[in-house]
């Protein structure tokens, strides 16, 4: 994972150098059906049972409907040369087994299952944005502040914790900690869980006189914020600015800057996704107290920013953006 991941972090380093729209890779529909099974056999839940996208921020993958049959016949019949890597051969990786054992034995045993599949991952993708704009008003519902105020919660509801999860997941919360937060609800009393802090039913973010949770509707009350024209881009393309599509601005939402917890998660540029912020820091061999210091912003709990060091792709700048709006860090 941490190979692939630097993969897509490189191709993005290389469109931002040439100033290209997006990076065309050449995922086929097989390897969307790999992705399936082995995200099927981690329990990813829905999210992850969607297969491999066409479009991922400036990622495309103009070849994912075609299987590898088709792609093989083609370029065979246009004379041009390939290259195979033999590493797909080797069953030493999960995806090769699953490659050469579990999809060949399930075709055997229901030829034609891989279209069934194919099918199936879309109407999941449709499931799971659906689930997305459901969760998105749930979290409205127990946000309070900086935090959330779970004094309303139904604990009895047979589907408190799948609920707990979807509200908590944005704020970097896995399956495991809002379980026990769950568990934690009724006890009373303090509880810590990370760099969170349960009392009374209220879970809330520890501050730092130094380093004060940040929060407004207008991200420029809160950071240094500039909305200019695309053309002045090339301006600001260094890495240490946030540059997003202004569209992000419109209407009303809640914008913080704060420390970075851990369990923070990234959606970041070039890759399908998110990806732990702790881990990002470890790979940029960064002190412990840059560690500690770095902060990040949040869109409706969504983090499309770690200060000066990596950017989310969400409302990321496309052909079609007219205007940017440009985040300065506040780093030396």
């Amino acid at each position: 994972m941490a190979c692939r991941e630097l993969r897509y972090e490189w191709f993005e380093e290389l469109r931002r150098r040439y100033g290209a729209h997006y990076v065309a890779v050449g995922h086929h529909r097989e390897d969307s059906v790999e992705t399936f099974f082995l995200n099927l056999s981690r329990g990813t839940g829905v999210r992850g049972l969607r297969g491999i996208s066409r479009v991922n921020g400036h990622i495309v993958r103009p070849l994912i409907e075609l299987t590898r049959a088709e792609i093989e016949t083609y370029v065979a019949s246009t004379g041009a040369g390939f290259v195979n890597d033999s590493t797909n051969a080797a069953d030493g990786f999960a995806r090769n087994r699953v490659r050469h054992h579990v999809v060949p034995a399930l075709e055997s045993v229901c030829p034609g299952a891989l279209d069934g599949l194919r099918r199936t991952m879309a109407i999941l993708d449709e499931d799971s944005r659906l689930l997305d704009d459901y969760a998105a008003g749930l979290r409205k519902c127990f946000r309070r502040g900086n935090g959330w105020d779970f004094s309303t919660f139904d604990l009895s509801d047979p589907l408190a914790s799948a609920r707990l999860y979807q509200i908590l997941a944005p704020s970097g919360f896995n399956r495991a900690s809002t379980d026990a937060i769950l568990t934690a609800l009724p006890l009373g009393g303090e509880r810590r869980f990370g760099s969170w802090r349960l009392e009374r039913k209220r879970l809330m973010p520890f501050e730092t006189a130094e380093y004060p949770v940040l929060e407004s509707e207008q991200l420029g009350d809160i950071v240094d914020l500039s909305v200019l024209p695309r053309d002045r881009m090339k301006e600001f393309a260094d890495g240490r600015h946030l540059i997003l599509d202004a569209s992000a601005l419109d209407g009303d939402h809640r914008w913080v800057f704060r420390l970075w917890n851990r369990g923070d998660r990234i959606k970041l540029l070039g890759m399908n996704g998110s990806r732990l912020v702790s881990d990002i820091l470890k790979d940029l061999h960064l002190s412990h107290d840059d560690r500690r210091r770095t902060r990040v912003l949040t869109r409706d709990g969504e983090l499309l920013w770690i200060e000066g060091l990596r950017q989310s792709r969400l409302f990321a700048v496309t052909e079609t953006t007219e205007a940017i709006a440009v985040v300065a860090s506040s780093l030396e």
